[in-house]
């Protein structure tokens, strides 16, 4: 593992994530584009007040989501897929079970088993052309996973900079 492993590990969240966030974090080994990109997250962090975004999907957010979506997507490897969810959020409380396990992953910092999986698709851009360089490729996540992670990045994270003036 490199040095930036050694530092910050799988998940960031011990002295070197605080003194990145605090602007402090140095190394000797760091190029200048990478302490640039470090010195931008410090700055953001600055100007964004610590905890302005909740991890709390609420039984709302969660049924808008579902209502919203479109049930021919595909996802889900377990077999769980729109459909599911979609006819789930018709129901108040298994709309709030859903939500409930999706802020209990957010709260806690851990996934589902069935979230750490998925299936990449090579899909061609141009049909009949199945040149590898003119693919795409997908990955199919869980269909909850996916709602999980619209609503909080999709959504709550590209709109918080907005809302704080960032």
């Amino acid at each position: 593992h490199g040095f930036l492993f050694v530092d910050f590990g799988y998940r960031s969240i011990g002295q070197s994530a605080s003194q990145v966030l605090e602007g402090t974090y140095t190394n000797p080994a760091l190029d200048q584009a990478t302490s640039d990109i470090l010195q931008e997250v410090a700055t953001l962090r600055s100007t964004i007040p610590a905890n302005s975004i909740s991890t709390a999907i609420m039984p709302s957010n969660w049924k808008y989501y579902w209502d919203h979506a479109k049930e021919h997507t595909s996802s889900s490897i377990s077999g769980l897929h729109f459909g599911h969810y979609k006819a789930s959020a018709q129901s108040s409380y298994l709309t709030h079970f859903h939500a409930a396990k999706a802020t209990v992953a957010l709260t806690v910092g851990k996934s589902y088993d069935r979230w750490k999986q998925g299936v990449m698709v090579m899909l061609e851009k141009e049909l009949g052309v199945d040149l590898v360089s003119k693919l795409q490729a997908i990955l199919l996540v869980e269909a909850d996973f996916n709602a999980t992670n619209k609503l909080m990045f999709g959504n709550r994270m590209l709109q918080n900079p907005k809302r704080t003036q960032a």
